[in-house]
């Protein structure tokens, strides 16, 4: 419950995800309901309800909780939602506003506390549509013209000069994850498009081929990796029952139209969950469960192993391995079968990294909701970047030219970062 700051009224949140403004009449000691206000879920999972719902300071907004987005909420009070504020990692159960209501504070359920400036929208006419997608994977073209991310069921195009939507497709990438290679032509992209199949798409997101990469349903395909050449592709395998039995499906794609799998690589023995080619296109490493293999990409027999590693790797242009294990990045010499050096910094597990200006930095992407920028010569970790909206970054990317970045959050933000001063 919540009063209004001036008025004889007061605001219900319950399990139904309804909020109730009621009008209170001391006189006749008579509550009358006067407003409702229907507040979305994110999901199907409608247990918990409103956990906290206040005004602001004006009276003429609402602000609300609910279990599953994690967010806070402002309505107007004819129901039409004007922001969404992200930022907890969990639960939001308390809302108290301060500084006369043009700040509020929220509390969650993990012992976070958010101090928030209040935005100044009062109006949802001339607001622009919120993309509200938990983005997986995201990439520029080879051009730098446009870029493509993937969310669970959604698959879009954007300009990167306005940073507008130009083309949005639904029904697809229906996988929890997702991964993805732009081909050489900048004119198509290869994506995770179902739990066992891998999709093409032109940059108008038709679908212009799709392949099955694995026979069962107790399989996933976690992770892409394209040759330089465009000429042919790896899909790495999760399979949950029997996953000492993942594999990877190595696939022909010299003709976009016609794709198709050819070989696998078996006996890796584990959950795998990230692979990469090196830059000759002779070398494959997979990461797992059962740690960093690499392989003979033209005969698929393992070359080297190493204990280490799970859910990131990647080759330098030397053939060292860059790969992530215990929430740090390593650097792998495959010949000398030893680490190198070792990037630090991360509080948890590091999703993606990009090698910057010649290889001379690398940027890195972590669940803890950084991005770390490392130097591959000292391996002190120089640039940390921070927002207290950020819950734990899946994806990165950098452009061409290296001065933007794009982040895909786990708190449903895409960052666009400048990496000029």
């Amino acid at each position: 419950l919540a009063s209004h700051g001036s008025k004889d009224l007061i605001i219900s949140g319950s399990n139904d995800h309804v909020i109730r403004e009621w009008k209170i009449s001391k006189e006749h000691k008579e509550i009358e309901l006067v407003n409702q206000i229907k507040d979305s879920t994110s999901s199907g999972w409608y247990y918990g309800g409103n956990w906290s719902v206040s005004y602001d300071h004006s009276g003429d907004r609402i602000l609300s909780t609910e279990p599953i987005s994690n967010s806070l909420r402002i309505y107007h009070k004819n129901g039409s939602l004007l922001e969404e504020l992200r930022g907890h990692q969990d639960c939001i159960h308390k809302i108290s506003l301060v500084d006369d209501g043009r700040r509020a504070v929220t509390c969650d359920r993990g012992d976070m506390s958010i101090l928030w400036n209040l935005p100044d929208t009062f109006e949802s006419e001339g607001k622009e549509e919120k993309i509200d997608d938990d983005i997986k994977w995201c990439a520029f073209s080879p051009d730098g013209t446009k870029y493509v991310t993937t969310a669970e069921g959604i698959l879009r195009i954007f300009d990167t000069e306005t940073q507008k939507v130009v083309h949005s497709k639904f029904g697809v990438c229906g996988h929890y994850r997702s991964s993805g290679k732009w081909m050489p032509d900048g004119e198509h992209f290869m994506v995770i498009n179902g739990r066992n199949t891998v999709a093409w798409f032109d940059c108008e997101l038709n679908k212009v081929s799709e392949v099955v990469c694995f026979p069962t349903d107790d399989s996933g395909c976690t992770d892409v990796a394209l040759r330089a050449d465009g000429r042919l592709a790896v899909v790495t395998d999760c399979m949950n029952s029997r996953s000492q039995d993942s594999t990877a499906s190595v696939i022909d794609c010299s003709d976009v139209h016609n794709p198709f799998k050819f070989a696998s690589v078996t006996g890796y023995g584990a959950r795998m969950f990230a692979c990469d080619i090196n830059k000759s296109g002779e070398l494959l490493a997979i990461s797992g469960h059962a740690g960093t293999s690499v392989y003979n990409l033209n005969t698929l027999e393992r070359k080297y192993n190493l204990s280490s590693g799970c859910f990131f790797v990647k080759f330098m242009s030397d053939d060292k391995l860059l790969y992530e294990s215990e929430n740090s990045l390593n650097l792998y010499n495959l010949e000398d079968d030893e680490d190198v050096m070792t990037f630090t910094g991360h509080g948890a597990t590091v999703n993606d990294a990009y090698l910057l200006d010649e290889e001379k930095m690398i940027l890195s992407a972590g669940s803890d909701g950084t991005l770390r920028l490392y130097d591959t010569t000292t391996g002190e970790n120089v640039y940390s970047f921070f927002s207290h909206q950020a819950q734990g970054f899946n994806s990165i990317d950098v452009h061409p030219s290296e001065k933007l970045i794009i982040a895909a959050d786990a708190s449903k933000i895409l960052y666009i970062l400048s990496t000029e001063e």
